[in-house]
């Protein structure tokens, strides 16, 4: 059955919910925009079995690092929904972006729990063993209430080291003026440090000095900007696995890393150094066995962080 066929079959008023529900599914599965945006106007509408059909597809298109473009789209349809006036439609947002599995869903779905009801916090807690974010780990141990033992168990089930993406959380526009950037420095091996190693050594040299913006990306390599210095600009507004700030130092006529962390204001990734040690050492750049600065440093759940994400003020 084709997609136009599926958009008709869709409203059939004699439709169970569960087979609007594959239907939305199947629509979602196409990856196509047209696609997303039916079933965006759908979950705008005013049937509400319609909407929580419509929700549900937009987030079984699991989040892949190479649809940047897309997913942005589909998780500010599913996005929209976590403030609707029905209770229903909240809730299957908030399971919809767990489904989805964007990075830019932990801080919001965080500042819902802490504002929402018991039935809302049950629903968040369902979305993070479905987000299996490792920067949920902390904040789920720190859950002290009657859903302590569930929020253990989930987060018993991540793995801090698991290879996870971090997509942008920055401006539309920022993203936008990120794909046509050019100047990104792929690092391969100790030839491509020497084959910059003047852009390096001014870095070094000015004052204060200035270290360089890097990234991991999706593909695994390691990649620094030059004289670029947004993480997005780096990436060309593509998912990371990490990124922060390294420092170069010749020594004895080869260059190495001596600081490296994982700040960047873009991304918030987690702290895992695992990804960026193995491409390190792949490319054969001396480092040091573990990031010498973790940032935020007071951790991602402080009350003065999370203030700053979206949904801050969220109460049901």
């Amino acid at each position: 059955m084709d997609s136009e066929e599926l958009k008709v079959l869709i409203r059939d008023e004699g439709l169970s919910d569960d087979e609007r529900i594959l239907l939305a599914r199947d629509l979602a599965s196409s990856h196509s925009k047209e696609n997303t945006d039916f079933l965006g106007e759908l979950a705008n509408g005013s049937d509400n079995f319609l909407r929580r059909a419509a929700i549900e597809g937009l987030g079984s298109l699991r989040y892949l690092p190479t649809f940047s473009i897309l997913e942005r789209i589909v998780y500010d349809k599913i996005f929209s929904h976590l403030t609707d006036n029905n209770e229903e439609i909240r809730r299957c947002a908030i399971l919809a972006l767990g489904e989805f599995g964007n990075s830019r869903s932990l801080f919001p779905l965080v500042n819902i729990y802490l504002g929402g009801n018991s039935q809302t916090r049950n629903s968040v807690l369902h979305a993070l063993s479905g987000l299996q974010d490792p920067r949920s780990k902390k904040f789920l141990e720190s859950i002290d209430n009657e859903n302590s033992d569930f929020a253990r168990l989930i987060s018993d089930s991540i793995d801090p080291n698991a290879t996870h993406y971090y997509s942008f959380n920055g401006a539309q526009e920022m993203y936008e003026d990120s794909i046509l950037m050019k100047g990104q420095i792929k690092i391969n091996s100790p030839r491509d440090l020497e084959l910059v190693k003047d852009f390096l050594k001014k870095s070094n040299d000015d004052f204060p000095s200035k270290p360089q913006t890097y990234v991991i990306t999706p593909k695994k390599e390691f990649v620094i900007g030059g004289n670029l210095h947004e993480h997005v600009h780096v990436t060309k507004g593509d998912a990371v696995i990490t990124a922060g700030e390294v420092r170069f130092e010749n020594e004895n006529g080869s260059w190495g890393i001596t600081n490296i962390n994982n700040r960047s204001n873009g991304y918030h990734p987690g702290s895992s150094y695992k990804d960026v040690k193995n491409a390190l050492r792949k490319a054969k750049i001396s480092c040091p066995d573990s990031f010498t600065e973790v940032f935020p440093k007071d951790g991602y759940f402080t009350e003065e962080f999370l203030s700053l994400q979206p949904l801050a003020d969220y109460q049901d």
